[in-house]
């Protein structure tokens, strides 16, 4: 079942987790990237792949080998997947679909949703930045961090502010059971560190293989600016 899926990707995982970051050999000199003019926001978002919980925003369930529309509407501005549920910004308001049981959808209900319903409690406000873990979703608003979903063994029905250190936060995103924040060119990040994934390093071990309630700064990084 899943539940034993996960628990077998943990084990291999733990033979050979990294404990903090680590410069990735392959881009310390990285080749040139030209920069690209910024595009218009788009008005229809395809998308793929499986079906199960409502994914793909649609009744039929039929998983899709290739890219169908979802749904059309003006401004389309950020999107983010989680494991079963997707979310879109539309004219800044938020979007969300598919697998709702841990109310993931952030619409005050856990059940899942087969068509995209606006999340009523960010309405009005401005949003940046979206991220999608296995069953919890984030939204940057205003520089501030919500959180909604089942998240380090909390269960929020609806979007809820969570205080980070620093100034504003800039930018965000979310992992499986994870959420990683920048604030002032710092990185913070929260959740389960059971793979090391928190990087706040082996020598703070309750920190790093726990659940993390509240934005850490990753120490291993201090000093350094971390790009939105």
């Amino acid at each position: 079942d899943q539940e034993a899926q996960i628990e077998k990707e943990k084990t291999r995982l733990q033979q050979d987790a990294t404990r903090q970051p680590e410069l990735a050999r392959q881009l310390e000199s990285p080749p040139a990237v030209q920069p690209q003019p910024s595009s218009d926001h788009v008005d229809s978002l395809y998308m793929w792949g499986s079906n199960l919980r409502g994914n793909l925003a649609n009744d039929d369930f039929t998983p899709a080998d290739r890219p169908v529309l979802a749904f059309e509407k003006a401004d389309i501005s950020h999107i983010a997947a989680g494991r079963w549920h997707s979310m879109a910004v539309c004219d800044n308001s938020m979007f969300t679909w598919g697998a709702g049981q841990h109310s993931q959808l952030g619409n005050d209900s856990a059940t899942d949703a087969h068509t995209p319903a606006k999340v009523g409690a960010l309405e009005g406000k401005s949003i940046t930045a979206v991220g999608g873990g296995f069953c919890h979703s984030v939204a940057l608003c205003d520089g501030q961090v919500f959180v909604w979903g089942l998240h380090n063994y909390v269960e929020r029905a609806v979007p809820e502010f969570v205080t980070a250190e620093g100034n504003k936060v800039s930018n965000l995103c979310a992992g499986g059971r994870h959420t990683m924040a920048v604030c002032d060119g710092q990185l913070y990040t929260w959740g389960d560190g059971g793979e090391g994934q928190l990087g706040h390093g082996a020598a703070s071990a309750a920190h790093n293989t726990a659940m993390v309630s509240v934005p850490m700064l990753v120490e291993a990084l201090e000093g350094k600016t971390v790009n939105d």
